[in-house]
């Protein structure tokens, strides 16, 4: 989108005359605004899941193991690293 966006407004912008060129800057403004709203909002939703399922996993694989409650205990609490979690030396 990066690459697409200065050209894009390039063409909207030389398409109009000059009595609407403000009108049009304020349009594009507004909607490039909205755009980048709805794209952050989009990739939380999606992180959201994809974390969500992480947990689900990680929970499904502990309940399989035979782990003392201890480092069973630590592993949860820590479960929100993910990746960085450290794991007990016992």
């Amino acid at each position: 989108m990066a690459i697409s966006v200065a050209p894009l407004t390039t063409v909207v912008m030389s398409s109009v005359g000059q009595d609407r060129a403000g009108t049009a800057s304020g349009i594009n403004n507004a909607v490039a605004r909205v755009a980048g709203v709805l794209a952050v909002a989009i990739l939380g939703i999606v992180m959201v899941k994809l974390f969500s399922s992480s947990f689900s996993s990680l929970n499904r694989s502990l309940t399989g193991e035979l782990l003392a409650p201890g480092i069973l205990q630590c592993v949860r609490s820590n479960e929100i690293k993910l990746a960085g979690l450290d794991v007990p030396p016992t």
